[in-house]
């Protein structure tokens, strides 16, 4: 699909403004108020349609979020329903270039909605096609990871943690482009729109001479008649007289007289007269093309600054930008993380059910949830007990041993020649070689106690689920534990006292290395947590490591399978606010009828292209064009607002034009004005006929 964007009116980063109706003051715009409330309406654009339609369903989301803003850095976000899942994420990876479904970059191969167009400019030599892509980058500087509290015990559970330049969002040109043609529209240097995080920005310029920049438009257009208003940033804009060659322009209480062509800031408002439509006949009915906005009209922002509506000395957010140089790099325009990790202010981290969301709600990454898995729990702790031989006799005296006992009667295997066991405890002596096993139902008379190991060398392994652990002794008094399925990765040593009495030096005390953990050289025992591995294994679960280790007992939790994470990378996540709950993730495709079944609902674009149009007027959605152009009866240069009754008892607004550039003023009108039914003309946003 290729588009224009020279042809597409911006959409501004302040309130839209085109196409005010003569002599009337803009109304309020649409609220939730009008849908039912927060979470009682869906947007629905069509799967078929102009990627313009989608833009305008997220612009008309935006314009319906509380107005306390939906979590644009990290925390409290689930993936929404255009995405890309890998569920089989490694409790410590940190390589993401490599991450199945969800491997660095994303662009619309694996998340459908991500942009890949033809873009269409002129750069003074014709018009010639360029394509656009849209890329999410994960671990830019190579610090996302996910952790568990085995990398920090201050954590309250599995996290993904990301730092500056870890997640990144760009809006990419064929580097055939050449970014020095673009310009304000003198010296036949045109201007450039491009959608960026589901917004439309006008650049004006774009520099890449030291650090990288662009000029964008921050003013909005207005078309206003001698006495008709509009409003920007609270205050209200009145065009009073025209004269020739200029206008006086009121904002407020506060006029001012501006030439055509030039520009004044008025009451903290920065106006520009473009034009004048003069009637010398009859001054009352000239008409003024103005570019209003809040302090500027355009800004320049370089590489590193605070992204638009961003805290300016500690955003969130920051543009990414890199101005390419014609036939050697891309230009690529977007946003970036910058914010530190710190887990003292929870910055810089996402549990499961939380994630990182970009700007205007547009994607984000999320840590759905962790596999869910069956653990047994497994008991080191000593005592002192007689053991019996092969002959039935028991020992003249007790052996102080360490006792591992599992929940399953069956869970250890013992190879011992060529005899095989099967049991729930067994012991160990001080330098970590395996002593004895209870014979539980082995026809011994002694059946019920500890029964001696005849061969030293007896092959052992704890057996849960797919789990494989095997214990080894290693030099000095020490067992430790290593994971047969993961290549015999070091899953715990416990340090053991020459008397087999206790862990570590001294008995009912946290020593330091009484117990190392995940690697053979993270000594945690005195953690006053829980801890959990990168596999999944749990030391002192319901309790900490250092109150066990007083006890000298230790537990550790044996999961029946590695526990994987799944994240996604999606466009719209889900977000909650403190005041509002969940809110976002209101866009849905015409083809997800059941997401958005009994709502209330905005539907973007006519039934020629949105099955839920055609469902809402009663009409087929399969007549194809021009046939379906009748069902709304528009002509070109037309759009439309109707409020229809659907199924349920519910209602839908249908926001819709003759063409995509149409709807997309029908959109811009229905965010400034509300839901004002009727039938209107493009250009000058005039009521035809009431639908």
């Amino acid at each position: 699909m290729k588009f224009n964007f020279k042809k597409i009116s911006a959409i501004a980063t302040s309130v839209l403004m085109t196409g005010m109706t003569v002599g009337t003051a803009m109304a309020a715009g649409i609220r939730p108020a009008d849908l039912g409330g927060q979470g009682n309406f869906a947007i629905v654009y069509g799967s078929t349609a102009n990627s313009m339609d989608q833009a305008q369903a997220t612009a008309i989301d935006l314009a319906l979020k509380p107005s306390t803003s939906p979590v644009t850095g990290d925390r409290s976000a689930t993936a929404g329903s255009d995405k890309a899942t890998e569920d089989d994420v490694a409790l410590n990876e940190a390589t993401w270039t490599s991450v199945g479904d969800i491997s660095s970059p994303i662009t619309y191969k694996k998340v459908k909605g991500l942009l890949n167009e033809d873009l269409s400019f002129d750069d003074g030599n014709g018009d010639k096609d360029y394509e656009i892509q849209e890329k999410i980058v994960l671990n830019g500087d190579g610090n996302m990871k996910m952790k568990t509290t085995l990398d920090d015990d201050e954590l309250k559970g599995v996290a993904l943690t990301f730092e500056e330049n870890d997640f990144s969002y760009h809006l990419c040109i064929q580097k055939t482009f050449n970014a020095s043609t673009v310009g304000d529209g003198d010296d036949d240097e045109e201007s450039i729109i491009l959608p960026i995080l589901g917004k439309e920005y006008e650049i004006i310029g774009m520099e890449n001479t030291g650090t990288h920049s662009i000029s964008v438009v921050t003013s909005s257009d207005a078309t206003l008649n001698v006495g008709s208003k509009t409003v920007v940033a609270g205050k209200e804009i009145v065009f009073k007289t025209a004269f020739d060659g200029s206008a006086e322009i009121l904002i407020d209480g506060t006029s001012k007289n501006i030439k055509e062509g030039s520009e004044a800031k008025v009451n903290g408002i920065r106006v520009k007269v473009v034009s004048i439509g003069y009637n010398s006949n009859d001054p009352s009915q000239s008409v003024a093309f103005l570019k209003v906005g809040e302090d500027k009209l355009k800004n320049t922002y370089e590489d590193g600054d605070a992204f638009i509506g961003e805290d300016e000395d500690k955003p969130t957010w920051v543009w990414d930008i890199v101005v390419g140089n014609k036939d050697s790099t891309e230009t690529c325009i977007g946003v970036r993380y910058d914010r530190p990790y710190d887990l003292d202010k929870e910055e810089g981290l996402a549990y499961v059910g939380e994630g990182l969301v970009l700007p205007n709600n547009y994607a984000g990454i999320t840590l759905d949830s962790l596999l869910e898995v069956e653990y047994q729990k497994a008991k080191f702790y000593f005592d002192d007990l007689y053991l019996y031989n092969t002959t039935y006799d028991r020992g003249a005296a007790k052996k102080d041993v360490l006792i591992v006992e599992l929940e399953d009667e069956e869970a250890i295997e013992i190879t011992d020649g060529a005899s095989k066991y099967e049991t729930s405890k067994i012991a160990y002596n001080s330098t970590g070689s395996l002593y004895a096993f209870l014979d539980e139902d082995y026809d011994y008379s002694s059946s019920g106690e500890f029964r001696a190991i005849a061969n030293a060398t007896a092959a052992v392994k704890i057996i849960v689920g797919e789990t494989e652990l095997v214990p080894t002794n290693t030099a000095g008094t020490k067992l430790a534990l290593v994971n047969s399925v993961k290549s015999n990765a070091h899953v715990m040593t416990l340090n053991i006292s020459a008397a087999t009495t206790h862990f570590g030096t001294n008995k009912e005390d946290a020593d330091a290395n009484d117990v190392l953990f995940g690697s053979a050289s993270d000594d945690i025992s005195t953690a006053d947590v829980e801890i959990m591995d990168h596999y999944g294994f749990i030391l002192a679960e319901g309790s900490d490591v250092e109150s066990q280790l007083e006890k000298d007992s230790i537990t550790l939790s044996i999961p029946e399978e590695e526990v994987l994470a799944t994240l996604s990378v999606s466009l719209d996540p889900k977000t909650s606010t403190t005041s509002t709950g969940s809110v976002g993730n209101m866009i849905f495709r015409d083809t997800e009828a059941s997401s958005y079944a009994g709502k209330n609902l905005v539907i973007v674009g006519g039934s020629c292209v949105n099955s839920a149009a055609a469902s809402a007027l009663g009409v087929p959605s399969d007549r194809g064009t021009p046939g379906c152009y009748a069902d709304t009866g528009l002509s070109a240069g037309q759009f439309l607002i109707q409020k229809k009754t659907i199924d349920g008892g519910k209602f839908a607004i249908i926001v819709a034009g003759y063409e995509a550039n149409d709807t997309q003023t029908a959109a811009s009108y229905v965010i400034n004005n509300g839901v004002v039914e009727g039938k209107y003309t493009t250009v000058t946003s005039e009521k035809i006929t009431t639908a």
